[in-house]
């Protein structure tokens, strides 16, 4: 078995086939954990041979409970075919596996996996290696003033939750809302928004004058003929609303075709009958009509009209700052040691022109050899990144 770049006879990772490719992916959890025997794992995940060494982000004991985090290096293969990204994607895809069952055992509250780099580990010595860095850059500003005429708004809202009869349907749905808001993983968010509409039936099924959840459906035995009425579970309150029954001015084909995509979504997601890969391709198109709708039927029981808008924009997360580059010095670092790939003082906000605020960060390359690359924006899913979701950065050093 050759090596994939790992130090020691115990760490040798996988023996990659003639189509394929070995990688190295550094990535980091916010908890923070520790192995009883710290060693390389040799685990199979998705049918094929890893090596994967995981460890607290911190030394010191009080450092692990306070600011926590979990470093996670993984050896493993893929089409020689995949860029740097669809490699990152189907690495954490891996991850995700091994945290997912690690959680089943143990019963740790594990979180999100992020990737700090990717670099490919196939190569001679004499070549240059490729690589791609990912930086995490904070937001956790709302650029816009609020407003006193929004607080009055906010006001309303709440006074009429407080009276309707409804309002704790209604209520309910805001906090989905709102939590969808705040939910950078697409389907996690369409999941919160459609638990939203769902507590929005009854208010908008009692507004139209229908039964709420269910629907009446007749049909006649092709065997003796007799005529039958059943009833299936839909929310029907919500379906009329979005198809103009509050407001008939809004009805459109769009709407209604819209509308089947969420539903089918929905009931696909719910019960597990499409691959994720498939849900994610499906859910960025039509979540921020859930959201609109969810939206604009919270304002519409709650009194509001004024704030239910025929256009809608979503806010979503900040972009990732990325390095894309090689590495032309051999590397040969075993799967314990792997760090960051130019380490450095965390980013932070500068006032570059007046009102005009920058990402700052000072980087520093911690025995790496020699490296040199771009820098961009990116934008959109790690498996199937294009040249659009490339955008190139200004960059200033001192």
């Amino acid at each position: 078995m050759t090596s994939t770049g790992c130090e020691s006879e115990t760490e040798r990772g996988t023996s990659p086939a003639e189509d394929e490719a070995s990688f190295r992916l550094l990535a980091r959890q916010p908890l923070s954990m520790v192995l009883d025997v710290a060693e390389p794992l040799r685990i199979r995940l998705r049918g094929q041979e890893c090596v994967l060494f995981l460890g607290p982000s911190e030394s010191g004991a009080d450092m692990q409970r306070s600011s926590g985090g979990c470093d996670v290096a993984l050896d493993f293969c893929t089409e020689s075919s995949a860029d740097l990204f669809a490699a990152t994607h189907f690495g954490l895809q891996l991850l995700h596996d091994f945290f997912a069952a690690l959680a089943l055992v143990t019963g740790a509250p594990i979180g999100q996996v992020e990737p700090v780099h990717l670099r490919r580990l196939d190569v001679d010595d004499s070549s240059a290696y490729a690589f791609v860095r990912y930086f995490g850059v904070p937001h956790n500003h709302w650029p816009r003033p609020v407003v006193n005429e929004a607080l009055s708004d906010v006001q309303a809202l709440t006074l009429h939750w407080d009276g309707l009869s409804r309002g704790e349907r209604i209520r309910r749905a805001a906090h989905h809302y709102a939590r969808a808001l705040a939910d950078d993983d697409d389907l996690d968010a369409f999941q919160s928004a459609y638990m939203g509409l769902e507590a929005m039936e009854s208010p908008l099924a009692e507004a139209q004058g229908i039964a709420p959840g269910s629907e009446e459906t007749s049909g006649t035995c092709e065997s003796c003929g007799h005529v039958y009425t059943g009833r299936r579970t839909v929310l029907a309150g919500v379906r009329a609303y979005v198809r103009g029954g509050i407001h008939p001015e809004s009805a459109s084909p769009e709407r209604a075709d819209e509308w089947k995509q969420v539903s089918r979504l929905r009931v696909d997601l719910l019960h597990g009958l499409k691959d994720v890969g498939v849900l994610e391709e499906r859910v960025r198109p039509i979540l921020p009509a859930a959201m609109h709708y969810l939206h604009d039927a919270i304002c519409c029981q709650s009194h509001a009209h004024a704030l239910e808008k025929p256009e809608y924009k979503l806010a979503r997360g900040i972009r990732r700052l990325v390095l894309v580059g090689t590495l032309t010095a051999p590397m040969r670092h075993a799967l314990s040691e792997e760090a960051p790939l130019l380490g450095g003082t965390p980013i932070k906000w500068v006032e570059h022109t007046p009102g005009n605020f920058v990402p700052e960060m000072r980087l520093q390359n911690d025995g790496y050899g020699e490296l040199g690359g771009h820098w961009y924006w990116l934008s959109g899913a790690l498996r199937s990144v294009d040249d659009d979701a490339l955008d190139p950065v200004r960059l200033e050093s001192d």
